[in-house]
C-alpha cells in the first residue's frame, strides 16, 4: 500500500511538472508574439518617448537620464548637445516608480554602455509596494502580462516577424512646456519643524533597496550613477535635500540639488514654471541643462561629438 502511495505521488508530481512546464513554454511563445514589433505607439509600445532610447544607434549615447515628469520636462539632451557635444537621452516617464526606472535602465544599458546615469529624486520618495515590484519583474521576464491587451490588434505580421526599434524621439525624451504660470515660493526650501529621526527616513526602504540594485549594475558595466534634485517649489524641501544628501553620503553617490547650495540654479519662479511650481517650463529647463550639461562636461570627460559625422542629426 505505501508503495502505491508514492507511486501515486510521484504521479502527481510529475503531472505538476509537466503542467507547469506547458504553462511556462505557452507564456514565453505568447510573449514573443504579443510583444510589439515596433517601438512606435501604433505597435503597442507604452511609453514610446523613453522607449525611444531603443533606436538611437548601438553604443552612441554617453549619458541616460531617469525619473519622472520632473525629470523629463528639466533636461533636454539636445542642447546639452548643442552646447557641450556629449549625446544623451532622457527617459523619464509619467510618474515613474524605481521598479520601472530599473526596467528602462536594463532595456537602454542592452545596447548602449553609458558613462553615466542621471536619477532625477522625486522618483525616490514615490512610495510602492512589493507586489508591484514583483509584478513588474514578471513583465520583464514575460511581456505577455505587460502587453497582454494586444491580443485584440494582432496582424498576421506578429506572427513572422522579429522586434525591431526604428523610432527615436525628435527630443531625445525631453519634453516641453510653453506654458507660463507663476509659483508662491513663499517658504520654499525653508527648514522645517521636524525632528532628527522623521527627517532622514523619507526614502522608503524598498526605494533604498532598489537604488542600491541600480548604483551597483550601474558601475558594473562602467556608467557612473548620479542624484540629481531638479528645481521644485512644490516637490522639494530641506527635508528631501537632507534626506537624500544622507542616504547618498551613506552609499557614495555624487549628488547635486539644483534648489540650494553650491549647485544652485537661479529659477525666476515668476516665469520658469508651467504650472505653479511644480515642472519647469522651456526657459527653467534651459537654464537646468545648461548647468546640468556644462557640470557633466567638466566632470565625466564626456567625448564631444559635434564634428562627428554619425551624429549630424543631432545638430538639425
Amino acid at each position: 500500500m505505501e508503495k502505491v502511495e508514492k507511486k501515486d505521488t510521484m504521479r502527481a508530481l510529475l503531472g505538476a511538472a509537466l503542467a507547469g512546464a506547458t504553462i511556462l513554454v505557452a507564456l514565453v511563445a505568447l510573449s514573443a508574439l504579443f510583444y510589439p514589433k515596433d517601438n512606435r505607439l501604433e505597435y503597442g509600445i507604452h511609453d514610446q518617448e523613453a522607449n525611444g532610447v531603443l533606436g538611437e544607434p548601438e553604443n552612441t549615447l554617453d549619458v541616460l537620464f531617469l525619473g519622472d515628469s520632473e525629470c523629463y520636462s528639466s533636461f533636454s539632451p539636445l542642447q546639452m548637445f548643442e552646447d557641450y557635444g556629449f549625446a544623451s537621452y532622457n527617459c523619464g516617464t509619467h510618474t515613474q516608480r524605481l521598479y520601472y526606472a530599473n526596467t528602462l535602465l536594463h532595456r537602454a544599458t542592452a545596447h548602449q554602455r553609458p558613462s553615466v546615469v542621471v536619477i532625477e529624486t522625486n522618483a525616490l520618495f514615490r512610495r510602492f509596494s512589493i507586489s508591484k515590484s514583483l509584478f513588474r519583474t514578471v513583465e520583464d521576464t514575460l511581456p505577455v502580462f505587460e502587453y497582454h491587451n494586444r491580443w485584440k490588434s494582432l496582424v498576421p505580421e506578429d506572427f513572422t516577424e522579429e522586434p525591431t526599434c526604428t523610432y527615436s524621439d525628435d527630443a531625445k525624451g525631453y519634453v516641453a512646456k510653453y506654458a507660463v504660470n507663476a509659483a508662491d515660493a513663499a517658504g520654499y526650501m525653508q527648514e522645517e519643524e521636524e525632528d532628527e529621526e522623521e527627517r532622514l527616513e523619507r526614502i522608503p526602504r524598498l526605494n533604498k533597496a532598489y537604488l542600491q540594485h541600480m548604483f551597483d549594475y550601474c558601475r558594473s558595466i562602467g556608467a557612473e550613477p548620479i542624484l540629481v534634485s531638479t528645481p521644485s517649489t512644490i516637490n522639494w524641501n530641506v527635508t528631501r535635500h537632507k534626506a537624500v544628501e544622507k542616504f547618498a553620503s551613506e552609499v557614495g553617490v555624487t549628488y547635486i540639488d539644483l534648489n540650494e547650495g553650491e549647485h544652485k540654479v537661479d529659477i525666476d519662479w515668476e516665469k520658469d514654471t508651467s504650472d505653479n511650481g511644480d515642472h519647469l517650463n522651456v526657459s527653467g529647463a534651459r537654464k537646468v541643462s545648461a548647468y546640468v550639461g556644462s557640470y557633466l562636461a567638466e566632470n565625466y570627460g564626456l567625448p564631444d561629438h559635434r564634428e562627428d559625422e554619425a551624429y549630424e542629426s543631432w545638430l538639425d
